[in-house]
């Protein structure tokens, strides 16, 4: 099970796999947790095997032991990150002007 953590402009790959601290049920919770969930997560900080594209720290990753949820996000947010920060010239969803403005605080996290 495969976590992107993100702290302001750097974000880091966290890896779960099943061992004697981590059950399956832990790794079906695990990716269950809604996205921009706050969680407090607890590892060991490795050299990735492969670069991880999808994160700033492309060559780090954290071997996770624990996972806490602080506070969880809404199961549906009103604008996804992930299109809001994609380029105008990419094909996928476009996130209208007036979504952004009324979830400011979501859209200042592109």
């Amino acid at each position: 099970c495969f976590v992107k953590l993100r702290h302001r402009y750097y974000s880091v790959q966290v890896e779960y796999a099943v061992d004697d601290k981590i059950s399956k049920q832990m790794l079906k919770y695990i990716g269950g947790c809604p996205k921009e969930s706050i969680v407090d997560v607890t590892g060991t900080l490795v050299t990735a095997g492969i670069p991880v594209e999808s994160c700033s720290q492309k060559h780090l990753e954290i071997q996770g032991s624990s996972f806490h949820v602080v506070s969880e996000a809404a199961p549906q947010l009103p604008l996804q990150i992930d299109d809001a920060s994609r380029p105008l010239a990419d094909d996928g969803p476009v996130v209208n002007q007036d979504t952004r403005l009324n979830n400011r605080i979501l859209d200042l996290r592109t």
